[in-house]
């Protein structure tokens, strides 16, 4: 981190050039934690990557899972004078604290947190990409305010929920807190369906682009065996139909 002798933060221009080399940036939140958030963000940039040009961010600063869903087991980065390249998994960029820490904790709070997610975001060359896919961690906290402030103005967020009203709850209040800062996308219900959520989307005035139910059969690490099940094709019709893919 470099910030000035005038106060000015060094990365927040760089942060600017690497917002310009991205068309579209998916942003995935969610209010509680085991809600399938961090699975659809992954399998979401996977399905991306077969037709665009596409990196994802983890930004799970305490769990950060997203190598490990998609089977990275490589952990190999690549240093250039524009920053850190990314390792790639099927042509799939991915940047993730866990890249770094190894399996190790990270005992972060309150403005280091901050810190840590403009540092990654900056120093990451994803290059030029069509979607950048960003994963957030549970909740409303630093991580979530973060990601408002450096991605209000171009990113898109999508709110996953699974289909119970104390999930829901937790959810739209994330939805409130978000709402003039960032474009929603929607609300998607995941490991199920409930219909009395449908009906609160509408009250909140918030798309409800589907729900996808529990399939056992997908577990972390095994992507490519996902191909052609149900489940993909769930996720996939709702991303063409939310024009999240054109």
């Amino acid at each position: 981190m470099e910030i000035l002798e005038t106060g000015i933060d060094t990365r927040d221009s760089l942060i600017s050039v690497r917002l310009d080399s991205i068309k579209r940036i998916i942003v995935f939140a969610s209010g509680k934690g085991g809600v399938g958030k961090s699975t659809l963000s992954a399998h979401t940039s996977y399905i991306l990557s077969k037709n665009y040009t596409t990196g994802i961010l983890d930004l799970d600063l305490h769990g950060p899972s997203i190598p490990l869903i998609l089977g990275l087991n490589q952990y190999m980065v690549k240093e250039s004078q524009d920053g850190i390249i990314p390792p790639e998994k099927n042509g799939l960029k991915i940047m993730s604290l866990e890249i770094f820490m190894r399996g190790r904790g990270s005992p972060l709070r309150g403005n280091s947190k901050y810190d840590i997610i403009k540092e990654l975001f900056s120093i990451t060359n994803f290059g030029q990409l069509d979607y950048l896919v960003v994963d957030m961690p549970p909740g409303t906290g630093d991580e979530f305010l973060a990601a408002l402030e450096i991605f209000g103005n171009k990113g898109e967020m999508i709110f996953i929920t699974a289909p119970s009203i104390v999930s829901w709850q937790v959810t739209r209040r994330a939805i409130e807190i978000a709402r003039g800062k960032i474009k929603e996308s929607g609300v998607i219900i995941n490991m199920g369906k409930s219909e009395t959520i449908h009906e609160e989307c509408k009250k909140l005035r918030i798309k409800c682009l589907g729900n996808i139910d529990y399939y056992p059969y997908v577990i972390d690490g095994s992507i490519e065996n996902l191909e052609k099940t149900e489940y993909l094709k769930k996720l996939n019709d709702i991303l063409m139909n939310s024009s999240i893919i054109h």
